[in-house]
């Protein structure tokens, strides 16, 4: 599962719980990065859970999709809006607290991120734990590696020990015991040698991730 996805069904229950208590008024509006929104288009599931919710508690859902081109602004989006609820993906690199101060009127929701002490009042975030959520992603990604392990597929070359792979970047101290969460809960299916992990400081460099991504698929990670 792509972590953008997991994001997004993190933000599915929150958003029952917001409009569970909020009286509706017809629009409810998603901004999202481009690539958050690919993730959605790419599961339809999630998009069919999105839209029940908010139709449920009588809201009419709609998605403005940031950073493709010819699209407009944030600041844009949200001044021609009649939308009285407005989620913030936290993938977006604006501060969803200058959005909450300039619109007061508007109620908006995030999920948990670092952010300022203080915050608007009209400002929700969705807390949840990182941790436990890397580890059931890393159980996930270990059952689906026992499956093709145990399959007989005959266009994959099994050459090799099946195995599954992360590239991390950041290599900040949150971002490693995240991984770490993910490694112990790969290791409760499956072996930990079964698992590659590498590092990265420049995620710009398409050469060295090149590099690493084809030392990782000749090693066996499918």
């Amino acid at each position: 599962m792509k972590k953008t996805n997991l994001y997004i069904l993190l933000c599915l229950g929150g958003i029952c719980f917001l409009l569970s208590g909020c009286q509706p008024d017809s629009t409810i509006l998603f901004i999202y990065k481009n690539y958050s929104y690919e993730s959605i288009e790419s599961s339809p599931e999630i998009e069919k859970k999105i839209n029940k919710n908010c139709i449920k508690n009588g809201y009419n859902p709609e998605f403005a999709i940031v950073n493709r081109e010819g699209e407009q602004s944030i600041s844009d989006i949200i001044a021609e809006t009649r939308a009285s609820l407005i989620y913030i993906d936290p993938l977006i690199s604006e501060s969803p607290e200058s959005f909450a101060e300039t619109y007061p009127d508007i109620l908006f929701f995030t999920l948990k991120r670092n952010s300022s002490a203080t915050k608007p009042p009209n400002l929700l975030s969705i807390h949840y734990n990182r941790r436990d959520i890397f580890r059931d992603a890393g159980i996930m990604t270990a059952q689906l590696l026992t499956s093709l392990r145990n399959a007989k597929i005959k266009t994959i070359k099994r050459d090799k020990e099946f195995k599954a792979g992360m590239i991390l970047y950041p290599a900040s101290p949150a971002a490693e015991a995240e991984a770490s969460e993910y490694l112990k809960g790969f290791s409760e299916v499956c072996p930990e040698d079964l698992f590659i992990y590498h590092e990265i400081n420049n995620i710009t460099d398409k050469v060295v991730i090149q590099n690493i991504l084809d030392e990782m698929k000749n090693n066996g990670v499918v």
